[in-house]
């Protein structure tokens, strides 16, 4: 800890000293008239500010920035901020911010990082949504959110913000068509008008389907890796009057994939299933190839409803939100991984999720007090109906299934406040907190069912929880003037408790708590032609979930006592001429389980079986928690050329950077190092109505894991790829 307080004081200096060249006077930073740097405003407090004045690490991606980099999947956002990993396990989005998150999205098993759509949270987000084209901008809010936002996180949060239809704008129509290798195509599509002069409504829609896979299945001759996804989002707006206006929104996305399907990790040895009558290690393949039995192709299907009303009460606004989200999975899984059916799996689970918000936000922007505070409510039902096993190698009677069902009902309570006062002129103070209560429930059992009889009940466990936390925050910003300010903060929020259900136990696990202490600046400067972010912060991480598969088929979540994690997030962008865009960023990061005795290790087993064996309950005190990489960088760049007659020509590039890292807590498996480079080049023609996009992403063909589980028995560790080198054509349309 000594230690840390050196390197955060140190930290502080360092800040201190650039922010001292950051505020020089206006003659010492002059620079020639032109372009300058795109103003961002965001929701990170639940109302509209610039992105610069908001006292919290928070970046943004506008849609503009989305399209010239082609970010079409909630997985690319990841390249554009070095302190988020973003991953996908069975159709699920699994984001990391600065070493904090969830590995599985099993039922049950809720994210460390919230996710929101349009400020609703999702429990589950369909990757699929980011290809629609009416997608206004992406917000990601680092360190615990306990305070504004309805579903507690104790690592930070991603708000996807859509285009909301307005009867006082024209009509707006685009489109995009596009071609890509593994014979892949694209399709995105929206309109938006007006009906009379008070209501307006939009319609978005896309369709991508990669038809041909990276890999061969080399059992059944069939592809692997391969998916189709469509999406369709629905608006409305209807203004009653001046106080009061009504929003709807609806949300529909199918997806159906084999991308997070289990492969051998390749450097980790596999041994063949019990029961086959083979010994020794599993013949290794090239890496997106894959030897399954069967396809492991599965469907997600999510749908969502929200209302809102808005009602100007003149001191304050007054916003009521309810949300309905459902999403169904149906996937089959080959948990052997080889082409013997030794031990297959079939997940048919679903979730169903209500929230209903009230919101009240003071509206007096000359006021020295600025509130916001509000009720929250959160009820979701997750199921498993039913997991089944099946397999030679389980030691079952021929035909017979082994069964599993488990449900858990949560019910959540929440209310918050949170204001900001200008206690000088310079300087703003924040103190926030809500109270949260969490009511669990749930019951399951395990069934050996046989034909032609009825099924054997082999095991019935049933249990409820509640858990009650405060969360808060306090923080402290001063603005040296309009451009440059610094801020401190200390927030706190946790993620509920839960229980287990792969199968269920009624043991349950305590709620993680992460308390984050930062400091941070942020400037603009050059005539508003650059801009430099950066912070310092630490974690103290406590009871945090972590996820273990102890053997194929079960999950477990057991909670680590201890962690600390710091470490330092820069990001900066610089216009040096009309045109031309420079932008880049830094993290730095170290975090480590300071206090973790009982953690699940596993060890390779060696011959004949090979696999691995375990898990032996050690202590892990000293090891780094997963997917927290020491270094992550990127830099890119937007250089749009003018060719005359209103045409111009776009190209763009950017290369992330991703440091080593381990995949389980006990530090065995290790993700090396990788870099991302993707490109793109644009022409717009001279009325502005039609570009053409030439684009590539992952172009040095970097071969690395999207994911990775470790489980006893031969399988040992598996993992999914991610995406190899793509690249296409796109045509953009816009009316």
């Amino acid at each position: 800890m000594r230690g840390f307080r050196n390197r955060l004081l140190c930290g502080c200096a360092a800040s201190a000293s650039l922010l001292g060249v950051w505020s020089l006077p206006a003659k010492a930073q002059e620079a020639p008239q032109g372009q300058q740097i795109e103003q961002v405003i965001v929701t990170a407090q639940r109302r509209d500010e610039n992105l610069q004045s908001v006292p919290i690490t928070v970046n943004a991606f506008t849609s503009e920035k989305l399209q010239a980099n082609n970010v079409i999947s909630a997985l690319d956002v990841g390249k554009l901020d070095t302190s988020v990993i973003v991953q996908a396990v069975d159709g699920n989005v699994l984001p990391f911010v600065r070493g904090v998150g969830t590995p599985l999205v099993t039922m049950g098993n809720e994210s460390s990082i919230a996710v929101y759509l349009d400020g609703n949270y999702q429990t589950r987000l369909n990757p699929a949504l980011l290809l629609l084209n009416n997608v206004d901008r992406i917000e990601i809010l680092k360190g615990p959110q306990g305070t504004l936002f309805g579903r507690n996180a104790s690592g930070g949060l991603i708000n996807i913000i859509t285009a909301n239809p307005d009867p006082d704008e024209p009509m707006q129509a685009k489109a995009t068509l596009g071609y890509g290798n593994y014979n892949t195509l694209y399709g995105t599509g929206y309109f938006a008008d007006s009906i009379g002069s008070n209501f307006a409504f939009s319609l978005a829609g896309a369709y991508h389907n990669q038809q041909d896979g990276w890999g061969d299945n080399v059992t059944t001759g069939g592809k692997s890796w391969f998916g189709e996804e469509e999406a369709i989002r629905g608006k409305a707006t209807y203004v009653v009057d001046e106080a009061t206006r009504i929003r709807f929104s609806a949300f529909y996305a199918r997806m159906h994939t084999d991308e997070g399907q289990q492969l051998q990790v390749q450097g980790q040895t596999q041994g063949w299933p019990a029961g086959s009558g083979l010994s020794g290690a599993v013949p290794e393949l090239p890496f997106f190839d894959t030897r399954n039995d069967l396809s492991n192709a599965f469907v997600t299907e999510d749908s969502s409803a929200s209302v809102s009303i808005e009602h100007d009460l003149s001191f304050a606004t007054l916003i009521e939100t309810a949300a309905w989200n459902q999403t169904s999975e149906d996937r089959p899984l080959d948990v052997d991984t080889t082409g013997l059916d030794a031990y297959d799996a079939e997940f048919q689970d679903y979730a169903t999720q209500f929230t209903n918000e009230l919101r009240l936000i003071s509206n007096d922007a000359d006021s020295p007090l600025q509130w916001t505070t509000g009720l929250y409510y959160y009820q979701t039902n997750q199921a498993y109906d039913p997991l089944e096993l099946h397999g030679f190698s389980l030691g079952l009677p021929p035909d017979a299934r082994l069964q599993i069902f488990s449900r858990l009902a949560v019910r959540s309570y929440a209310a918050y406040a949170q204001g900001t006062y200008k206690l000088a002129p310079r300087t703003d103070i924040t103190f926030g907190v809500r109270y949260t209560e969490d009511d669990d429930s749930g019951s399951g059992y395990t069934q050996l069912a046989l034909p032609n009889t009825a099924p054997i009940v082999l095991a019935h466990d049933a249990g409820s929880k509640s858990f009650a936390k405060w969360s808060w925050r306090a923080a402290v910003d001063y603005h040296f003037d309009d451009n440059a300010m610094a801020y401190a903060s200390i927030n706190r929020g946790f993620k509920s408790g839960t229980f287990n259900l792969v199968p269920f136990g009624s043991a349950g696990v305590k709620p993680e708590v992460l308390t984050a202490y930062e400091v941070g600046v942020k400037s603009e400067f050059w005539d508003n032609r650059a801009r430099l972010n950066g912070s310092v912060f630490y974690y103290d991480y406590r009871d945090a979930q972590v996820n273990t598969v102890p053997a194929p088929g079960v999950l477990d979540i057991q909670n680590a006592p201890a962690a600390e994690v710091y470490g330092l997030d820069l990001d900066g962008e610089v216009v040096p001429f009309d045109g031309f865009t420079l932008k880049g960023g830094l993290s730095l990061l170290k975090a480590r389980y300071t206090d973790f005795p009982d953690a699940a290790f596993f060890e390779p087993g060696g011959p004949p079986n090979y696999g691995l064996v375990g898990p032996f309950s050690r202590s892990a005190d000293g090891n780094y928690l997963s997917r927290a990489p020491k270094v992550t960088f990127n830099v890119g760049g937007q250089y749009v050329v003018p060719l005359g007659s209103g045409s111009s020509l776009n190209l763009g590039a950017n290369y992330a950077y991703t440091g080593a890292f381990f995949w389980d807590a006990d530090n065995r498996v290790v993700q090396r190092a990788y870099g991302l480079l993707d490109a793109q080049l644009a022409y717009t023609f001279a009325d502005g109505k039609y570009a053409v996009r030439l684009w590539g992403s992952n172009l040095t063909d970097e071969h690395y894991y999207a994911n990775e589980f470790e489980s006893a028995g031969p399988q040992g560790s598996v993992g999914a790829p991610a995406a190899p080198r793509t690249f296409g054509v796109m045509v953009d349309w816009a009316l």
